[in-house]
């Protein structure tokens, strides 16, 4: 009880209002035949006015004039937390003066323009480290075209580098990347985490003259835990798929919305039953969940374009064996306690209230 108590609450005191957004910065481009890297680097307003200061006035607004007044300041901190190697040697950085804003999730990036001129096109280490010192999660999302294949990397706080090897790009090292990837995300997605683990709560029993009681045998409970968590498998993946390849396309907002009005559903639903259907709720709202992961998954290649088939696939996989490790965890913890009299009152029910008083906070601040 100790464990599944401390770890509700663990989850609970992590969530946020936009459990997808996470801090991030963008690199994008081409490589080109003749050693140059033309890119641009995006980072989020946010983060330079923390790392450097940038609201002149401290209204809480960053002006293009500011951004003006403290380009100096941006260009030292860039040339100290980027950097590109090769053979042991930096390659030369060119900051043109071109700057503009671009906008990611409804939040302002400036973009800064790079020329990277290295001695040829293969095998370089990008090392990024801004903002990493005060915000441990930050990551750098690089995509590169180089002679009409994309190369995507992932570089995080650790290590604080990666290696680009544009001309034995691999399918392979690819699908590695967006599986990691995959599994991260819905550890760190704490409305999904939320979702899985209020369908989880009440797998384990069964309501009979409106009461809830436990699953007759182990072998009932985990046949009821994997059809909730297949039906949330079937639909998330479904509309993943759809909305990545930009067959559905939905504003974000809404999705965002929707996924918060399902968790407290789902939640309120155990404690007050109102749908008989589990699985028919679990495969609707499983829908929504599944647009939430695309969203993440086109923001991580950001070219507005419908995405590989490759990626969205390996992006799958890893959302499907984060979701097998929640399961793993929780599920056996579960089927112990089913048996307790105490377990469908104070368990399951106070976790259900709590995990939708959070997402009403979350409907709240959302609208």
């Amino acid at each position: 009880m100790f464990i599944l108590r401390f770890f509700l609450l663990s989850v609970l005191s992590a969530s946020s209002v936009h459990a997808h957004q996470a801090s991030t910065a963008f690199l994008t481009g081409k490589i080109g035949d003749d050693s140059i890297l033309q890119v641009d680097l995006q980072l989020r307003l946010f983060d330079l006015e923390r790392a450097i200061g940038i609201d002149s006035n401290h209204n809480g607004q960053v002006t293009w004039g500011e951004l003006l007044q403290h380009k100096n300041e941006i260009v030292i901190y860039l040339k100290r937390h980027f950097s590109v190697e090769q053979n042991k040697q930096n390659c030369i950085v060119n900051i043109p003066s071109n700057w503009s804003i671009d906008s990611h999730y409804g939040e302002a990036y400036l973009s800064v323009p790079l020329n990277v001129v290295c001695q040829n096109p293969e095998l370089f280490s990008i090392y990024y480290s801004a903002f990493m010192d005060f915000d441990s999660q930050h990551k750098l999302l690089i995509n590169l075209n180089y002679d009409g294949q994309l190369v995507s990397k992932i570089l995080a706080n650790e290590p604080r580098f990666v290696v680009v090897n544009p001309a034995s790009n691999s399918s392979l090292s690819t699908m590695v990347t967006f599986i990691v990837e995959g599994v991260v995300h819905i550890w760190k997605g704490i409305d999904h985490v939320l979702f899985l683990l209020t369908l989880l709560l009440t797998s384990v029993l069964v309501r009979v003259d409106g009461k809830w009681l436990p699953q007759p045998s182990t072998r009932s409970a985990l046949k009821q835990s994997a059809l909730l968590a297949s039906m949330f498998t079937l639909a998330h993946s479904i509309t993943l798929t759809a909305t990545a390849l930009k067959w559905v396309v939905l504003p974000s907002y809404w999705i965002e919305l929707g996924i918060a009005f399902s968790v407290a559903i789902a939640a309120l639903n155990n404690i007050w039953p109102m749908v008989r259907q589990i699985s028919l709720l679990v495969f609707v709202f499983g829908l929504l969940h599944g647009m939430g992961f695309a969203s993440v998954l086109a923001e991580l290649l950001s070219d507005g374009e419908a995405l590989p088939v490759l990626i969205v696939i390996a992006f799958n996989i890893g959302v499907e064996l984060g979701q097998l490790v929640i399961v793993l965890l929780a599920l056996p913890v579960l089927l112990v306690l089913r048996g307790r009299t105490w377990y469908p009152r104070w368990i399951m029910s106070t976790s259900s209230l709590g995990i939708a008083a959070t997402a009403c906070f979350w409907i709240i601040a959302r609208s």
